[in-house]
């Protein structure tokens, strides 16, 4: 036997003593689907992909891990089981939609490997025991949503250049601590952090290229938000932001390499500073630049730019909360 069909023994009862033949390459879809997997069952070596819905719903002994074979992990592949992972295979590739949703024995910190450079949507959403999360460097090819809905999910790290797509980590809400190595490149799509409990996220170090609309939305904890003073000669672009629910927000800091920013809300907040290390005031094409921006809230940019910020269209809206800083010996203001 080199095969199994689709649903080959889907809702079936096993005997105790069943094992898969070695000469076994390929499982089909929903194989295992809702199944008692017996003491002792294992995928056999040659196996290298586990295919969509191949054990959904299915119960597993306490000793199964997915060999060092696999590349490629499928839709809904493992979809509310009892799997309790140690780690993930060093030979994956390809993650799919929610492959490990509703995993309640996923427990503590996981790695994803370097090698992985596909991962589907709400991967391990509602798989509430997972603490924490590290994405090797060389992990690519995030859809929308990927680890959307991680509510338990207290720690990121991110060890590489990253593109964080739409609605990454949305809804992570116990999220509080988001690091990302020195000189790492990443981007963060439309509402990637949105929902997150950080209080501060420091960015400084990091090369941020663009800042995708309502990224930090609904974050009803942040306090600042740190971009630093350079981006690594990197141009910044930062979209439409909204700080509504952020009433504590007290200050945001941007590079010198900010070359455009949207429209920013920052109604309910309660008099934040802007620090601007931009030599000339950042493009910008919304009639208003900081919609409710609070009177005891000031923009801080260099002392040589304060008159060009102060004349610049748009910019002009806020010629009462202007005042300079000399970047070269008070950095950081404030």
């Amino acid at each position: 036997m080199t095969a199994l069909g689709s649903q080959a023994f889907y809702d079936a009862t096993l005997p105790a003593e069943f094992v898969l033949p070695e000469t076994v390459t390929e499982i089909g879809i929903y194989a295992f689907a809702e199944v008692d997997l017996p003491a002792g069952f294992e995928i056999p070596p040659l196996v290298t992909e586990i295919a969509d819905g191949t054990f959904s719903q299915a119960t597993f002994p306490s000793s199964f891990s997915i060999p060092d074979s696999i590349t490629t992990i499928g839709y809904n592949a493992f979809f509310r089981t009892n799997i309790a992972l140690a780690a993930l295979p060093s030979s994956l590739t390809s993650i799919g939609d929610s492959a490990f949703s509703e995993c309640l024995q996923l427990t503590g910190a996981l790695v994803i490997p370097a090698t992985v450079t596909s991962i589907g949507e709400r991967v391990f959403e509602s798989s509430d025991g997972i603490t924490g999360l590290t994405l090797s460097d060389g992990v690519a090819g995030l859809e929308d949503w990927a680890f959307s809905g991680m509510t338990g999910l207290e720690t990121l790290h991110i060890e590489g250049d990253l593109d964080i797509p739409a609605y990454g980590f949305m809804n992570c809400s116990a999220l509080t601590t988001l690091d990302i190595s020195a000189g790492a490149e990443v981007s963060f799509g439309i509402r990637a952090f949105s929902g997150i409990a950080a209080t501060s996220l420091d960015f400084s170090g990091v090369n941020v290229s663009s800042v995708g609309s309502k990224a930090f939305y609904s974050a009803p904890n942040l306090v600042s938000i740190d971009f630093g003073d350079s981006n690594g000669g990197v141009s910044m672009t930062v979209e439409n932001q909204d700080f509504v629910s952020s009433s504590s927000l007290a200050s945001i800091t941007f590079p010198a390499e900010l070359s455009s920013i949207g429209n920013t809300i920052f109604a309910n907040t309660s008099d934040p500073d802007l620090v601007f290390y931009s030599a000339t005031p950042p493009s910008t094409t919304v009639a208003d630049l900081f919609t409710d921006f609070p009177a005891g809230g000031t923009i801080y940019v260099p002392n040589d730019s304060l008159a060009s910020y102060q004349a610049a269209s748009r910019w002009d809206d806020y010629v009462d909360n202007y005042d300079g800083f000399d970047p070269a010996t008070d950095p950081l203001v404030p």
